[in-house]
């Protein structure tokens, strides 16, 4: 005679328990994601400002120049590729 193996039917506490480590699990997740975010979102605004202080110290106009937006233009995209990554991630997880 053939018999099927079933698992016993898990009690409410057993379920709630699941339950809540796995919403630990995923709040763990969203945190460590927004503190990498945040992480990325700072190294990029440091080089941004390490460019735009390095074009007060060039004496030429043009390499200033060049410096000072070029220092703007990594702040901008480093920022917004950083949360668009993150956003992109969020989705992925299931987030929103």
């Amino acid at each position: 005679m053939n018999s099927i193996c079933r698992e016993p039917i898990p009690t409410k506490e057993e379920r709630a328990a699941k339950l809540r480590a796995s919403a630990r699990a995923a709040e763990w997740d969203r945190l460590r994601d927004a503190l990498i975010t945040l992480g990325w979102c700072f190294a990029s605004t440091i080089v941004s400002a390490l460019c735009v202080g390095m074009s007060a110290h060039v004496n030429e106009l043009r390499t200033a120049q060049m410096w000072f937006y070029g220092g703007l233009a990594l702040g901008y995209a480093g920022n917004l590729i950083a949360l668009y990554l993150a956003y992109k991630r969020g989705e992925d997880r299931g987030d929103w």
